[in-house]
């Protein structure tokens, strides 16, 4: 017999919330994280199938947040300017307050890939996108 699945227990974005080194991003719209795997494809004479060579994985994303100040364009904007990276760990968590599931991954060795100086329209919210890579992740609480 297939198992029910309850109404309230799916997740919603709207109980995420991501913390840049332990500062929690108030002002976040959205966030994405993922792994991807790095492989080559092997050929064998002989064989139809082609086969998988792991090499490693990366792990990058995309912090989206309404604009409120420029802590974080500053932040970058010091790095750019001297070649000094900053130590960024990003923390997430997503959690179900009906069932009380929580799961939060950390990401550490951030490194912000772009940012946008100046950006806006009329009668519009001002968004910012900070696209990153990381080197570690690490699920602290996993459902």
């Amino acid at each position: 017999m297939a198992e029910t699945i309850k109404q309230n227990g799916f997740f919603s974005g709207t109980n995420g919330v991501l913390w840049w080194n332990g500062e929690k991003l108030a002002e976040l719209s959205g966030y994405e994280c993922k792994v991807t795997g790095s492989f080559d494809d092997v050929n064998c004479c002989g064989a139809y199938e082609t086969y998988q060579q792991y090499h490693g994985y990366k792990v990058a994303g995309t912090i989206k947040i309404h604009k409120v100040d420029s802590k974080i364009g500053r932040q970058m904007l010091k790095a750019y300017t001297t070649g000094i990276m900053p130590d960024i760990t990003l923390t997430s968590k997503l959690n179900n307050p009906s069932t009380g599931a929580t799961e939060r991954v950390a990401v550490r060795d951030v490194v912000v890939s772009e940012f946008v100086a100046a950006l806006f329209d009329a009668k519009s919210i001002v968004d910012e996108e900070f696209p990153f890579s990381g080197t570690k992740m690490e699920y602290l609480e996993v459902l």
